[in-house]
């Protein structure tokens, strides 16, 4: 096993935040999802010595030992109230900006990718590839995709005419819609850049009412400061699949009802942001969001597989 370099000597780290519940059977399908995430980063981190930051809230002896691993190096950082996902995750950005971390690869505690292109080396290459290495210094925020929200096999497909997928990443402008359950945020700090946080006042109480997205806000609030957004069209998320899980609204219902209020907040937002110049969110992601499509190379070669270009999942 490789042996474990300080945070000064790595260029990436991992950063997730999870949340022991107090109900019972979210607690356990929860439970049951990260440990399944844990396994999914075990067959390919085991042998990396890459240090995993966990915002761990309201853990009990019993949820921390179901979600320990004996080849990830997981660093505990405990909580005994829930924190709420902008403070929590600006725990994370906090490691992020001290260290001399290039990238911060984040994740929230339910979610994998799938198998398609070979995703998970995305995660690992961005350590060691030239091009990975200045986007970093130019603060790029890269993002994956959700597929139930965007198409991406023909995209892909299209992409593989004019640079075999077999060598290059698909990376295009981000759509600055806060799907960040997956994300490389570089390190702004290390960089010399003027550094963006989370807004923790889209608290819990704030998203209960009906605030705009934390996530959402953070991409905004990323690109009003001169930085570029992406998407790596191949990093494709998957979703845990259970509706009924979340530990800040009541019921799906309430979760769509909420999120639509914040969407006119996060127009509302658009407008005060930049003095009346854009009403939407595509044309703030016009005017502010820099990054063009872009084709990295990859540093190992790919075997395409035939899943990778079929119309289905």
């Amino acid at each position: 096993m490789n042996k474990i370099l300080k945070p000064n000597e790595q260029r990436i780290m991992l950063g997730i935040i999870s949340y022991c519940p107090k109900d019972s059977v979210i607690r356990e399908a929860r439970l049951k999802l990260h440990r399944m995430q844990l396994d999914w980063l075990e067959t390919f981190l085991a042998d990396v010595p890459h240090l995993i930051y966990r915002v761990e809230q309201c853990y009990d002896d019993e949820f921390k030992k179901a979600l320990s691993s004996e080849k990830l190096r997981i660093i505990s950082m405990p909580f005994d109230d829930q924190l709420g996902p902008s403070m929590a995750r600006n725990k994370l950005l906090g490691a992020l900006y001290i260290f001399k971390y290039d990238w911060m690869i984040y994740m929230d505690d339910d979610r994998v990718l799938y198998p398609h292109y070979g995703a998970e080396r995305f995660l690992t290459e961005c350590e060691f590839n030239p091009v990975m290495h200045k986007l970093a210094e130019q603060g790029t925020l890269i993002t994956g995709v959700c597929p139930a929200m965007k198409p991406f096999k023909k995209a892909n497909a299209d992409f593989n005419k004019l640079y075999p997928i077999s060598d290059y990443w698909n990376l295009v402008k981000g759509q600055l819609d806060g799907f960040m359950q997956v994300a490389l945020i570089p390190n702004l700090n290390k960089f010399g850049k003027e550094l963006v946080w989370f807004d923790e006042d889209i608290d819990i109480n704030a998203l209960q009412s009906g605030s705009m997205q934390e996530d959402v806000k953070f991409e905004l609030d990323w690109c009003y400061a001169g930085y570029p957004a992406a998407v790596n069209q191949m990093m494709i998320v998957k979703d845990s699949q259970i509706t009924d899980l979340s530990t800040i609204y009541a019921s799906k219902d309430q979760r769509e009802q909420l999120e639509g209020l914040g969407k006119s907040k996060t127009i509302e937002y658009i407008k005060a942001l930049t003095h009346g110049r854009c009403s939407t969110v595509a044309e703030f992601n016009r005017r502010r969001n820099s990054f063009e499509k872009q084709a990295v190379k990859r540093l190992n070669q790919y075997e395409v597989k035939e899943s990778d270009l079929k119309s289905r999942l």
